[in-house]
């Protein structure tokens, strides 16, 4: 009774915001000219997101950006990767990294003369009138502007060529790893089947390019939680896996101690509070049965992450005949 009276009240909250124009707080960062040696030798981790497209991406990075150490790059694929100065991940070297930490921490691209404007803040999910809690939330926590004078990690929010060019690209993760000790990844683990739904509703091209079926988006899908999955394993301390369902007090303390960024009661608060996703969508029991032998022949060799795939399946409906 007490959750649908809040499930309620919620939704009259959204309406309500629904009526109001949309606050959207601007972020203040330093112009290229005034950004210190100091600023950028405080940056301890960039850490970029890998895994497929549509899964909880852009709500983590908002949450994450609640904590007063992190920032977030948007997106910003093409301004990075198509660029040789500022794509680290080809031919990697050491000064390539600090021109990207440079253009994160000012959204100032000196080659292209412009600046990237497509904040965090900005996203779909800041101006999503059902997004209206954590969008006041933030408000509420850091004003609306938003000044961050002490970022110690960058986190990367990438659309969908940066986990590609990572998966395909011509040079491995040992590779990149060694060159750059600040580097470090985090995997969000949406339920493939959802994922893959939500990939296949969309046709987006880069997951389901060779996709004719909901069955094939969810092999892709499987195939690229698989290699970051491999990738943790290799690299247990370069490389974060975030299920969906183990958001809590514990998982948060061990991702700040990741990013390399201090424990913030505030942030965890936020964060456990905020990170709200609905319910599984139904699937059928055809699909169940297909997902069940997917996970089997692609995670033997990793029981546990074999078993939490599988709890998936074991907790969605099956659509009523």
């Amino acid at each position: 009774m007490l959750n649908r009276i809040k499930k309620w009240l919620e939704k009259q909250y959204v309406i309500f915001y629904k009526k109001r124009p949309v606050l959207i707080p601007d972020l203040i960062l330093p112009h290229p000219d005034d950004l210190s040696p100091e600023a950028l030798n405080a940056v301890n981790t960039v850490v970029p997101f890998i895994g497929p497209y549509r899964n909880l991406t852009t709500l983590l990075s908002l949450l994450l950006y609640f904590h007063p150490n992190v920032h977030v790059l948007n997106h910003a694929d093409n301004w990075v990767l198509d660029y040789p100065d500022f794509n680290f991940l080809r031919n990697p070297s050491p000064p390539k990294m600090e021109t990207f930490k440079a253009f994160a921490l000012t959204h100032y691209h000196p080659e292209i003369g412009e600046y990237w404007h497509r904040f965090i803040t900005r996203s779909h999910a800041m101006r999503d009138p059902a997004r209206s809690i954590q969008r006041n939330r933030l408000i509420k926590r850091f004003g609306m502007k938003i000044n961050k004078t002490d970022v110690r990690t960058i986190v990367w929010k990438g659309a969908l060529n940066t986990p590609d060019e990572l998966m395909h690209g011509e040079h491995t993760l040992d590779e990149l790893l060694s060159t750059y000790p600040s580097l470090r990844f985090i995997l969000p683990i949406r339920n493939p089947l959802d994922c893959a739904l939500s990939n296949f509703k969309i046709k987006n091209a880069r997951v389901t390019i060779n996709a004719e079926t909901l069955e094939q988006t969810l092999n892709e899908v499987m195939e690229i939680f698989t290699w970051g999955l491999k990738a943790h394993q290799a690299h247990p301390d370069k490389v974060f896996v975030l299920y969906q369902d183990e958001i809590n007090p514990a998982t948060l303390g061990r991702l700040a101690n990741f990013l390399q960024v201090p424990p913030n009661k505030q942030w965890t608060k936020d964060f456990l509070y905020l990170f709200r996703i609905g319910k599984s969508k139904p699937h059928s029991p055809n699909l169940l049965r297909y997902y069940k032998d997917l996970v089997n022949k692609s995670l033997s060799w990793s029981p546990e992450d074999e078993k939490k795939m599988l709890a998936f399946a074991d907790s969605a409906q099956a659509p009523p005949i």
